[in-house]
């Protein structure tokens, strides 16, 4: 098997395997979210619509 096979095979199944974990509601949990203050998310609003 040639490289780029294998790590075709790798990506198909960390897809599936999220897949998985998002159907079976294990992702996201709350040690995936990352908080934010309202005034900061207002200005990350504001900077990204000048980009």
């Amino acid at each position: 098997m040639t490289l780029d096979a294998e790590l075709q095979e790798k990506r198909i199944a960390a897809f599936r395997a999220f897949g998985r974990d998002v159907i079976a509601g294990a992702y996201p949990e709350a040690k995936h979210q990352v908080d934010m203050d309202d005034a900061a998310y207002d200005r990350f609003l504001t900077l990204s619509q000048s980009l």
